[in-house]
């Protein structure tokens, strides 16, 4: 399936309701990302549950040339094709909200991560043959627009121009892997093949200079192993600071310069330890989702909604009602399916 859209997308579409059709039946269909999940829940079979999880609605991007038609397809899908809308931050839910999601549907479920496992960071620098003086910013992702890798390329080169130590670590690909390699010059490094938790240790900083988010993984792994977190201010990045994570929040529309401002500012700060209300606070997300998925095993239910109705639920810690009922003999299936 191509990330872009067009009129291949229909070839896509029969193929995903075929493939339903062929391995099912299924009591849950979730949809991940706004195509993948507009295709999954449009391809859903009659009395299967559609849920979808956007993981960063598109609407969240202020710069995006079509927002408003973007937004109303969106709107009219969580109305006449969703059974739920799972949101992943306080600002993402507010940002439906002000699409008119159905309020009835939508739930805040935030991600959340297992404690990482403890690493030998002088064993991780060696292996990537680091300097024992060098101050690594690390940019973990896609190599897309929405991430804006070439911000943060330029911003280590500016650094580095500054304060020789600096250096950048690029984990990850994409269409503008050559732009970005271009802005870093020498004072980047890109790994394209790579385990980027594995290669955490070895940072000193992360960078997350995205035009919008919700609330990405790696920003939640990288404050639990400790790892400052300079970011452009979406609110998945405000939540982690605001619990507890060390780093720094920036505009939106933060230059290239002020990125380089924040990196040299924090490369001599000293490391804190990682806040225990802040680990409390990512782990208990952590146990919520787990919990979420093995009920739905065990228990053979439907998530929130089934074709039937609404059933009984129960209070996740954000206050949005999951609904669990008992649903049919066989277990409950769920097609996951990504862009």
């Amino acid at each position: 399936m191509r990330r872009a859209c067009g009129l291949w997308d229909i070839g896509a579409f029969l193929r995903l309701r075929s493939l339903i059709l062929k391995i099912g039946p299924f009591d849950l269909i979730h949809g991940h990302s706004s195509k993948a999940g507009a295709l999954a829940r449009l391809a859903a079979p009659f009395g299967a549950a559609r849920v979808y999880t956007p993981h960063a609605l598109v609407t969240l991007n202020r710069e995006k040339r079509f927002r408003r038609l973007f937004g109303l397809i969106e709107s009219l899908l969580a109305r006449t094709s969703s059974d739920a809308v799972i949101t992943v931050s306080a600002e993402e839910a507010a940002t439906a909200r002000r699409w008119k999601f159905p309020d009835n549907r939508l739930y805040m479920i935030p991600n959340g991560v297992d404690l990482p496992d403890p690493a030998d960071r002088q064993a991780v620098r060696a292996a990537l043959d680091l300097p024992d003086d060098a101050v690594v910013a690390g940019f973990i992702g896609r190599f897309v627009d929405q991430k804006d890798p070439v911000r943060f390329a330029a911003a280590v080169r500016i650094a580095a121009g500054r304060d020789p130590r600096i250096r950048g670590l690029m984990i990850g690909g994409g269409p503008l892997l050559d732009q970005a390699r271009a802005a870093g010059g020498d004072a980047v490094r890109l790994l394209t093949d790579h385990d980027a938790r594995a290669l955490l240790p070895a940072l000193d900083m992360l960078v997350t200079p995205s035009r919008f988010e919700a609330l990405p993984y790696v920003v939640l792994e990288a404050a639990l192993s400790g790892l400052p977190l300079l970011s452009t201010a979406y609110g998945g990045a405000n939540a982690v600071l605001e619990a507890g994570a060390q780093g720094q929040a920036l505009p939106l529309d933060a230059s290239a310069d002020q990125f380089a401002d924040a990196i040299i500012d924090w490369a001599d700060r000293p490391r804190q330890p990682v806040s225990p209300a802040f680990v409390q606070a990512v782990v208990v997300n952590r146990r919520i989702i787990i919990h979420l998925g093995s009920r739905i095993a065990a228990c053979n239910t439907q998530l929130i909604h089934h074709a039937g109705g609404r059933r009984r639920g129960w209070k996740d810690h954000a206050g949005s009602a999951v609904g669990f009922g008992h649903g049919r003999s066989r277990l409950a299936g769920a097609a996951h399916a990504r862009t």
